[in-house]
């Protein structure tokens, strides 16, 4: 039975990377499509903080979402490949956060621009200085050493969905202390909203 869950783990792992680096190949040679349209942020962030607060809890993480504002706009993007980024986003930092560490969701529009920033901030490990220039790297594990589960491919995904939606990511990080990422959504084009 040792041997069979070895063999499981290991074919799982393996279908993971084989699906991660399909979608990241597709995303880097304009094959992936899908649709951009305006859509209701707010809600993305409602259900992301519904299906992880449970999972935060089990691991002894403090987990919020907040707003800046009291209502987000309308953005223009996908609400599906949203989804994804923060989930990517949490996953990687739930991996790195210790128990009785927090991990924070921020969101801020700004009108000037008009952008939304949203940040994905934890209390984890941090990133090394000479690390955090390669982090968006295919199979690049800042913590290669204590061999956290992963493909090293969640964060290249990330920054390609946002690239192909015409957004920027940007990541900052003290090591020891914890790492924030953040990246923008633009405000959907009064014109093209529905709200």
């Amino acid at each position: 039975m040792r041997y069979y869950d070895i063999i499981l783990n290991e074919t799982l792992r393996l279908s993971r990377l084989i699906d991660d680096m399909l979608e990241l190949s597709k995303l880097q040679s304009g094959t992936l499509a899908f649709q951009m349209y305006p859509f209701d942020l707010n809600e993305v962030l409602s259900s992301i903080h519904a299906r992880f607060t449970p999972v935060m809890k089990e691991a002894g993480i403090y987990f919020s979402v907040h707003s800046t504002t009291e209502r987000l706009p309308t953005v223009n993007g996908n609400p599906d490949r949203v989804n994804q980024i923060l989930v990517i986003l949490l996953d990687n930092a739930k991996k790195y956060t210790p128990k009785g560490g927090s991990i924070n969701i921020t969101s801020d529009y700004n009108e000037e621009i008009g952008k939304v920033y949203i940040s994905v901030a934890d209390t984890g490990q941090g990133i090394h200085e000479y690390d955090i220039n390669h982090i968006f790297e295919r199979f690049f594990k800042a913590d290669r050493a204590r061999g956290k589960k992963g493909t090293g491919l969640g964060l290249s995904i990330a920054k390609e969905l946002l690239t192909y939606m015409g957004e920027d990511i940007t990541v900052e990080s003290e090591y020891g202390k914890g790492t924030k990422f953040t990246f923008t959504l633009k405000k959907a084009e009064a014109a093209n909203a529905w709200e």
